[in-house]
This record gives structure tokens, C-alpha cells and sequence, in this order.
């Protein structure tokens, strides 16, 4: 909101108002509403502020400016507007023509990690895959969120790969065993890690595997409770047992 007032005593005529926009606010729009007789000479736009404004004394013009941040935004932002009298009108404080708003960015990604594996229950000696779900539910981008997960002994050779969906990007593509991953997820976009091998075919336990992601520095997650995800996949113990007798000699003596 920028408000530009006259203390007068005289009246101010095309007085020019000023905002230059920061680059992500590019896209925002304006309305500017006028106070005891004031004028607006643009009623509305987008993007920078350029506009004459005809203010008696006593009056005030006020710029509204709306619109929403976009989720990659980084860093704080600054912006200043100012006002200039008109050439004909001399302003003894001039001072006070212009002020500077700073925003310190709060960017929030509410991640969310969901994990299963199939088959469940698994057979020890046959393929096993798991699924790791990366999710971002915004409002912002989560750039360089970490992914981990240190898989079960018995499963430290399997093999993995990460599939981004949308705009996402998987730091690292594939891997064996443990991961430990950097990825970028837009706000609305996942990422999908799968491991893959054969199931061990003994000893004959359950499997117990917790994944987690982190949020980057500086990005809070509103919602924490649901970046871990665990998997408890029992044992389907299958061993195809045949005997066979015979004696000798047969008939016997």
C-alpha cells in the first residue's frame, strides 16, 4: 500500500508517483483510489507505478498493490516509491517523498514422503521393489531438499533410481544401497524414487525401512509430522521341500 498525502497549503497537480518493482513482483496489479477530491490520473495497472496525480491540499491518493509471490522467489525484497512535485510547486520538506518497504522472505513447502514396497508380504528369494514419494504441497519451492534413507543390511545392494514429475529435478539420478539425495521440488511437483533387487533368501525376517525428507535451509515445513515414511514388510518364507526313498537291494534277501 503506498499512500501520498498534501499537507499543503498549496494543491499539487501532476505530481508524479513512482514504483519500480522488483523482478518477481512483475506480474502484480495496482488500483489507485483517490481521497477528498483527489484524482487519479491511471485508475490501474500492472506491473511498475508511473502515474500523475492531481492531490488539493488535505487530500491523499492511496496505490494498492496485490498479487501473488511466486513459489521459486529467494531473498528479501525491497522496493521503493516516491513522489515528485510538480514543477511549478516547491515542496519544503522533500524529505519525506519517498519510502522503502523490506520483506524478508518466509518461504514455507509443506513436503510430504510417502513409502511401500511390493510385493507385502515379500518371499525371501524373489524381487522386491520399494517406492519413495516426494511431494510438495507448497505455497513455496523447495530447492536442494534432502532425501535420505539407510535401507536394511540385507538390502544394501539393490539399486535406485529418482523420476522427477512436472518441474522437479532429481540431484543425483541412480545409486546402490543407502540414499542420501538432493532434489528441487516446485511447489505442486514430486519426485519418485523406486529400489529394486532380490529379496534375500534367508535369514527369514521382517523388514523395517524409514525414509525422511528434509526441508533446505531457510524454507519452513508447516506440516513436519508427515516427512518420514516407514515400510514393515513381513517375511512369505516359501521353500519347495520333496523327499524320495529307496532301498537296495530291491527285492530284498
Amino acid at each position: 500500500t503506498i499512500t501520498v498525502n498534501n499537507a499543503g497549503p498549496s494543491d499539487a497537480t501532476n505530481a508524479r508517483v513512482q514504483d519500480a518493482l522488483p523482478a518477481p513482483l512483475a506480474g502484480f496489479t495496482w488500483a489507485c483510489a483517490p481521497v477528498r477530491g483527489a484524482i487519479c490520473g491511471i485508475a490501474s495497472g500492472t506491473g511498475n507505478i508511473n502515474a500523475l496525480v492531481t492531490i488539493p491540499n488535505g487530500a491523499s491518493v492511496t496505490f494498492t498493490l496485490t498479487g501473488t509471490v511466486p513459489a521459486g522467489t529467494t531473498g528479501g525484497l525491497t522496493n521503493t516509491a516516491t513522489v515528485t512535485p510538480p514543477a511549478e510547486v516547491n515542496d519544503p520538506i522533500p524529505g519525506n517523498n519517498s519510502d522503502t518497504d523490506n520483506n524478508a522472505v518466509n518461504a514455507r513447502a509443506d513436503l510430504s514422503l510417502s513409502k511401500a514396497s511390493t510385493p507385502n508380504p515379500y518371499v525371501p528369494g524373489q524381487p522386491l521393489t520399494y517406492t519413495i514419494t516426494v511431494n510438495n504441497a507448497g505455497p513455496s519451492d523447495a530447492t536442494n531438499a534432502r532425501v535420505q534413507d539407510t535401507v536394511p543390511v540385507q538390502l544394501a545392494g539393490f539399486a535406485w533410481t529418482c523420476a522427477p514429475s512436472g518441474g522437479a529435478v532429481c540431484g543425483i539420478a541412480s545409486g546402490t544401497g543407502n540414499i542420501d539425495a538432493l532434489v528441487t521440488v516446485p511447489s505442486g511437483d514430486s519426485v519418485t524414487f523406486t529400489l529394486t533387487g532380490t529379496a534375500p533368501a534367508g535369514p527369514i525376517v521382517s523388514l523395517v525401512n524409514t525414509a525422511t525428507v528434509s526441508p533446505p535451509a531457510g524454507v519452513t515445513d508447516p506440516t513436519p509430522g508427515n516427512n518420514t515414511g516407514t515400510d514393515t514388510n513381513p517375511a512369505d518364507a516359501r521353500a519347495d521341500l520333496s523327499l524320495s526313498k529307496a532301498s537296495t537291494p530291491n527285492p530284498y534277501v
